[in-house]
């Protein structure tokens, strides 16, 4: 019998069906990453991260473009920072910790400061260590907050490069 995928003509599908994420065309994933629609939005996040977590390091590059371009959205900002997962790079980190300097603490940003909280955890301490002393040193966030980034600076050398971050994490500040 024919294999039917001896037939397809896609570069970003290999033989034997697999898609190939760094072969994979970004110009309909970039356009859904704009869609009005939540559901679209957040499956062009995730096609993105699996992007540049296969080479294609301009995903990421636009996954920080939307957190810029979507910074009055908490929801669409925790999803962006989910997909910003793995991507352990002085720009990120900086672009994260300005995150947590942009966004006060609330009831409706509390899951985004921990999503951001969560990733930076999992960031080699080089990255993080000078952002998050000045942060754990600054009088206009609460001692609580203050305590969490001291903590964060504390495990820094315990990150794990399995782990998925944004899943299964505390909301309680």
């Amino acid at each position: 019998m024919e294999n039917p995928l001896q037939n397809i003509r896609a570069p970003w599908i290999s033989p034997d069906g697999h898609i190939l994420m760094e072969k994979l065309p970004i110009d309909s994933t970039l356009e859904n990453s704009l869609h009005p629609n939540f559901e679209q939005f957040s499956d062009a996040c995730r096609i993105l991260q699996s992007m540049f977590l296969h080479g294609k390091s301009g995903a990421a590059i636009f996954l920080l473009g939307l957190l810029r371009h979507y910074q009055d959205d908490i929801r669409r900002s925790t999803e962006i920072v989910n997909a910003l997962s793995g991507y352990k790079t002085k720009p990120c980190a900086q672009a994260l910790l300005a995150e947590l300097r942009r966004v006060k603490n609330s009831n409706s940003t509390r899951k985004y400061i921990n999503t951001l909280l969560k990733a930076l955890s999992y960031f080699p301490l080089e990255l993080v260590e000078d952002g998050l002393s000045n942060l754990a040193d600054d009088k206009t966030f609460t001692p609580k907050m203050r305590a969490r980034f001291k903590s964060i600076l504390k495990d820094t050398h315990k990150n794990d490069d399995d782990v998925f971050f944004g899943v299964g994490y505390d909301d309680n500040c």
